[in-house]
């Protein structure tokens, strides 16, 4: 809504190209920021002028909130890294496969929706006991997950390329957007996984395993794997190293979400059983 008069300079508007940008976005968050706090502090009254319990709320949210923080802060790392990799083999690469990453993630939105939607659903029926509930919930969200990957990945096979032709008529550009299509799209399903398990765990009051995940999947999988597909096939080594990651993170975060919370089933039915008991 902002950008286009910013940047382009529409109704008297001087023409400020990457600056008008930059401030349409700062704008919009500031709007959007301000309609949240609206909603927030007056319609629904959840902000209340009190100190009391400050601080054991505080506690509470940071318990959570700083480690899903530094989880969400290795993507943009390990992104810088691989844009790095990817600079040796020229500016149309890099361009390509900036294009081809903003394309993907329209499709890989609907993954990384699921995961926020499921996080308050697993939190709320995790505390009424509903255990079967939770792992029903996660049960199908896995399998949507997986389908919408298989839809994403034919997708956008099929029309990624001619896509990009649209927007950049560079033959080098088209062509790392082509073999990124091909590629990385077949790991949108496998992405989900993991944003599911996640969101499972953030809400269970486990913060740490998705964080966990998060570095192994960049220091143990994701670089090395990069640096070696780099060294063997070029640029299509590290899409293949992109899309591997993905499989193999998504498919340890599921496991050993089902596992933590098989566990935790266990220890709270035996701890009941045990006051029942007594």
């Amino acid at each position: 809504m902002f950008a286009p008069p910013l940047i382009f300079g529409w109704f008297g508007i001087p023409p400020l190209g990457v600056v008008g940008a930059a401030l349409s976005h700062v704008l919009a968050r500031v709007i959007s920021f301000g309609f949240t706090m609206y909603l927030f502090a007056f319609r629904d009254r959840l902000i209340v002028p009190t100190f009391d319990g400050l601080l054991p709320a505080w506690r509470s949210i940071l318990h959570v909130g700083l480690p899903a923080t530094m989880t969400n802060l290795i993507g943009p790392v390990s992104n810088a890294i691989i844009i790095r990799l990817l600079s040796s083999h020229g500016a149309a690469v890099v361009a390509g496969f900036g294009i081809a990453q903003r394309v993907d993630s329209i499709v890989a939105m609907v993954v990384i929706s699921l995961g926020g939607a499921a996080a308050p659903f697993i939190g709320q029926n995790w505390g009424a006991g509903h255990y079967d509930r939770v792992r029903e919930s996660l049960r199908l969200a896995n399998r949507f997950s997986l389908a919408w990957g298989v839809f994403a990945a034919i997708l956008m096979a099929a029309i990624g390329g001619p896509l990009v032709s649209l927007i950049n008529d560079d033959a080098q550009v088209i062509e790392t957007a082509t073999v990124f299509f091909l590629i990385v799209p077949f790991s949108i399903g496998f992405m989900g996984l993991n944003n599911v398990a996640s969101a499972s765990f953030n809400a269970l009051g486990q913060p740490m395993p998705p964080l966990v995940l998060a570095l192994s999947r960049m220091i143990v999988l994701y670089v090395p794997l990069a640096i070696l597909g780099d060294y063997l096939y070029g640029y299509a080594g590290i899409f293949g190293a992109t899309a591997l990651a993905n499989v193999i993170n998504g498919l340890a975060a599921a496991y050993w979400n089902r596992v933590s919370i098989d566990n935790s089933v266990q220890r709270l039915q035996a701890a009941s059983a045990s006051v029942n008991g007594s």
